[in-house]
């Protein structure tokens, strides 16, 4: 279908929305951000940038009456998901789901229990009401957040009253949780493309998290997919997930979950209608060839989603290993960077996603403000992804105002193998 000419609103300027602007632009589509602090990068190919907030369903439904658009896309950006759902149904366009899928799949509380009436594990959890049972340590967070943000563990009852006033300030509906601690566990990622009523697996991966010392370790510094417990995953939990998902009767559109693996249970405790951060659609195309991203701006604008070549193996890579390598740094000032052309050269490399400039200040956040780089890559093979990630944190250097290397956490690849 030829929609040159079509008018896209985009929800969200950071660089993980750089890929869509890119391919609705490639397909003639007039491209629309509204963000109230758009990349550069995204600014610098756009057609239009609006200045307000992907939270301000009103000005952005008031500025679409006077300014009509074929359609709005949230691609990937979490706290964007209630106002695509809202503006999509306000104006008559096509989106993921319903108010009540996207409650159930943005809410950790209403995603508990929806994982709960599927017969899928999920997290143990204590009643804020009775804190005299917990047992120590315990995760507490925001029912509703993004970004890891107002996440802490606390090892005592000295730190929690502290922590669930964080909790709460950082929660956009108040409610908090607290449940088990889960270090140690292998943390986990899942994919879904649902495409008319179907869910078809593009991601099962591996999350790789930081350094305590660097007090990054609820933070990913590397994915590796497809996951190396895959045989564990359709063996216990996949045709659950999958009634799940045809329980909650979507039609088309993204759902990711994220878990942990505790024993031969899978442990859901995050959910989203939208795709992940990052730049695995990338990786996924290099790999198969399906364009995901050009297939949902087409959604987006025409009701319709047709994924070329999108099959029941399609996370399976064609053999290969998609790895999104995320660089951390410590606290300081960007001052220097080195290394983007060299790294560009590496065979391997699909794409580099620069997330803070020079000048940049990297505050001691344990959260995703510490994350300044993606560099992503296909391997081979698993024994190739040490070396190919020992020679990226070689070549590119970020040093602070002081001449120190700023890169922590570096992943040394000896976990996917």
């Amino acid at each position: 279908m030829d929609l040159r000419g079509r008018r896209l609103l985009i929800l969200g300027g950071s660089i993980q929305c750089l890929k869509v602007v890119s391919a609705a632009k490639e397909m003639g589509i007039y491209t629309i951000v509204t963000d109230i602090s758009a990349s550069k990068e995204v600014s610098a190919v756009a057609d239009e940038i609006l200045p307000y907030s992907v939270m301000d369903v009103n000005a952005l439904y008031n500025w679409c009456q006077k300014n009509p658009v074929d359609g709005i896309i949230n691609y990937c950006i979490d706290f964007s998901q209630h106002s695509h759902q809202i503006l999509c149904e306000k104006l008559n366009l096509p989106c993921f789901g319903t108010a009540e899928q996207y409650h159930a799949l943005t809410d950790k509380t209403k995603f508990k229990e929806l994982c709960i009436n599927n017969f899928l594990d999920v997290i143990p959890e204590y009643d804020e009401s009775n804190l005299n049972a917990i047992e120590y340590p315990v995760l507490i967070k925001p029912a509703e957040s993004s970004g890891s943000r107002g996440i802490n563990i606390c090892y005592s009852r000295v730190e929690l009253n502290d922590m669930l006033i964080q909790a709460k300030n950082a929660s956009r509906n108040d409610k908090i949780i607290i449940e088990k601690y889960m270090g140690g566990k292998q943390d986990f990622t899942v994919t879904f493309l649902v495409v008319d009523g179907k869910p078809y697996l593009i991601r099962l991966g591996d999350r790789h998290l930081g350094r305590v010392e660097d007090g990054l370790n609820r933070q990913c510094v590397c994915t590796t997919s497809p996951s190396l417990f895959n045989a564990l995953y359709f063996n216990n939990v996949h045709h659950k997930v999958l009634q799940m998902i045809r329980n909650l009767k979507m039609n088309n559109g993204p759902i990711f979950l994220q878990g942990f693996i505790d024993g031969d249970k899978f442990r859901f405790y995050d959910p989203g209608i939208r795709f992940p951060g990052g730049e695995y659609d990338r990786l996924f195309y290099a790999a198969t060839g399906i364009d995901i991203v050009s297939a949902m701006v087409s959604y987006a604008l025409t009701g319709k989603l047709a994924v070329d070549g999108l099959d029941e193996k399609s996370y399976l890579l064609n053999g290969k290993v998609a790895v999104q390598l995320t660089l951390a740094a410590k606290p300081g000032t960007i001052s220097e960077y080195s290394g983007f052309e060299e790294i560009d050269k590496i065979p391997s490399v699909i794409c580099v996603a620069q997330k803070a400039h020079i000048g940049k200040i990297i505050p001691a956040s344990s959260d995703v403000k510490q994350r300044v780089i993606e560099v992503d890559f296909l391997a081979q093979n698993r024994k190739d992804i040490g070396s190919i990630a020992k020679e990226i944190y070689t070549t590119l250097r970020i040093l602070d105002e002081n001449g120190s290397d700023m890169l922590v956490s570096k992943f040394d690849g000896e976990r996917v193998c």
